[in-house]
């Protein structure tokens, strides 16, 4: 059953079966690819069960994106100092890379908030998704998240 709900920028949530994620696990080294003008950032009001979604590239899923989930996502909601402060205690915990299908998953992930960051090459901004997991929680969306890439101006 899909569940389609519409909000800004195609930035949308859709109910997928949590066993159609084949995202494999990104080369030793690789890390965010800084190759647009600026980063978007999102910031996930909802609760979620799980980290799993698809990238999107306008409404086509795009491939070969490096996906990183973080801890410490607080930084991505101040500006400077603050925001260079809270970040210096960030640490990657897991990353993947997107196959044809766009998707990525993250199955053992706890309980907390994190930075989910998608980037690829050059000429793409990277994209900060800001969101909560509560894998035991009874509202927590069974949802998959959306998230949009541009090209840089």
């Amino acid at each position: 059953m899909r569940l389609l709900l519409s909000a800004v920028l195609t930035f949308c949530l859709t109910a997928v079966s949590k066993d159609r994620c084949n995202c494999p696990q990104a080369p030793p080294g690789e890390s965010t690819h800084w190759g647009g003008n600026m980063g978007v950032v999102f910031k996930e009001t909802a609760t979620y069960e799980a980290v799993r979604g698809v990238v999107l590239i306008g409404d086509d899923p795009a491939s070969d994106v490096l996906i990183e989930i973080f801890n410490e996502p607080d930084y991505l909601l101040f500006g400077y100092p603050k925001h260079q402060e809270l970040q210096k205690r960030q640490r990657r915990i897991a990353a993947c890379k997107t196959g044809d299908d766009g998707r990525f998953c993250f199955p053992n992930v706890s309980k907390g908030k994190y930075e989910i960051r998608a980037s690829i090459d050059s000429g793409f901004d990277v994209t900060h998704v800001w969101v909560q997991i509560d894998p035991q929680s009874s509202r927590a969306k069974k949802a998959d998240i959306k998230v949009p890439i541009w090209a840089g101006t």
